[in-house]
Order: structure tokens, then C-alpha cells, then sequence
């Protein structure tokens, strides 16, 4: 699991995520995109549930 963990195809896949999370503002764990908006932090089942709901619209 570590060898995994340390390939180059793991690290450079986090790299791209991050960078991508940098480039739209998302600087926390956990960040979440739902629809347009964009959520900071945690978010319980139903707060997300809600988030989903007003993107459906």
C-alpha cells in the first residue's frame, strides 16, 4: 500500500488536485462544489442533502 501511495502516478494526481482546489479558492479539507457553489469546511448528511437539493433546483 505505501509503494502505491508514493508512485508517481499517486503523487502526481494530488498535485493536480491541489493545484486545481488552489486555482478555484477550495483551500480547506474538506472542500466541496455542489452546483455552482462552492462549500468550505464540513458539512453534515443533511447539510449537503440540502446543497444537493437547492442545485437541483
Amino acid at each position: 500500500m505505501t509503494e502505491l501511495a508514493d508512485s508517481d502516478r499517486t503523487t502526481g494526481w494530488m498535485k493536480d488536485a491541489f493545484a486545481t482546489g488552489s486555482d478555484l479558492g477550495l483551500v480547506a479539507t474538506p472542500s466541496f462544489l455542489i452546483g455552482t457553489e462552492a462549500y468550505i469546511g464540513g458539512m453534515s448528511l443533511d447539510q449537503k442533502r440540502d446543497a444537493i437539493a437547492r442545485a437541483r433546483g
